[in-house]
């Protein structure tokens, strides 16, 4: 009781410092502010982000006669911009790693007596992890609140294709949106852990940084690629297997709900068991490394 006592004391330790951290909330505005730069609406065969409509009186004035401009697609549509996915592995990351910053070296030294290697480590871990996520998590209800505040409802315009794709009922709309969410804030929870096993690896804050998001723009361009590839035989997009494969881009991880097909019920449990494979490999290099550096071998 007493040690798991000193452990939620370090954690509580350790979320002071990124709740008085200017990067945790810098990332949070640029996470809203990469959400609104997507081409997510289409007005006039032309597709404008959310920002550029706001931005323009007389685009904003067409989104009240616009099926395509209502709240939920701009919302669903948060993460279209290729500038999200690549960016996003550094901006939620950041905190992450300079919270790992300040409490290693010399600022480990004071920890360690007070508690176990292991515990210190899964505490690093879940704070760590856990600032990703809440980054996306706050970025994407404050876009949310804002287009819903700005833009038309999609039961306005009373329209059955809609419903037909985006689903008939408001629960179920919301159940995609939040199973969507979900995937994508828990990939970003990952982030931040990358990027402090590259800086126990490569002892150098900018690589870190760096090469996650260097892996994503990557991927970004091969997923392209091999989805232009997929798509241009009927044989090949019916193929299961080749659908899980574009799954594994890891510049495709924050949209897994749409992979492998469109039921999102079970390609919500393939992303799943995807990252709860992914989390439990990343907690082991992880703790590996950690412990490495604290000069704990085993």
């Amino acid at each position: 009781m007493f040690a798991m006592n000193k452990s939620l004391n370090y954690i509580n330790i350790l979320w002071k410092e990124i709740f008085c951290s200017f990067a945790f909330y810098g990332a949070i505005v640029i996470f809203i502010f990469l959400c609104a730069f997507g081409d997510a609406a289409e007005i006039d065969g032309i597709r404008y982000s959310a920002f550029e409509i706001f931005l323009d009186s007389d685009l904003y004035a067409k989104t009240a006669n616009c099926v395509q401009c209502n709240s939920y697609i701009l919302i669903l549509n948060y993460d279209v911009s290729p500038w999200f996915v690549v960016a996003i592995s550094v901006i939620t990351a950041f905190p992450g790693i300079l919270i790992y910053e300040q409490n290693s070296g010399k600022f480990q030294i004071p920890v360690l007596i007070r508690m176990n290697k292991r515990k210190y480590v899964s505490s690093l871990f879940f704070v760590i992890f856990c600032s990703g996520v809440l980054i996306a998590v706050i970025g994407i209800v404050i876009y949310s609140v804002i287009i819903k505040l700005t833009f038309p409802a999609i039961e306005k315009f009373n329209d059955e294709v809609l419903f037909e794709i985006y689903g008939k009922t408001v629960w179920s709309r919301v159940a995609a949106l939040v199973k969507k969410s979900v995937n994508c804030c828990l990939v970003c929870g990952i982030f931040p852990v990358l990027s402090v096993i590259c800086y126990c690896i490569f002892h150098d804050r900018f690589l870190s940084f760096t090469l996650p998001m260097i892996v994503q723009y990557i991927s970004l361009k091969c997923s392209i690629l091999y989805s232009s590839w997929l798509y241009a035989a009927t044989e090949r997009s019916d193929n299961i297997l080749l659908k899980f494969i574009y799954l594994l881009f890891p510049s495709n991880y924050t949209r897994c709900f749409s992979y492998p097909g469109n039921n999102l019920h079970t390609s919500f449990v393939y992303f799943f068991i995807l990252f709860s494979i992914l989390a439990l490999i990343l907690y082991f290099i992880f703790d590996k490394l950690v412990r490495y550096s604290i000069g704990d071998n085993r």
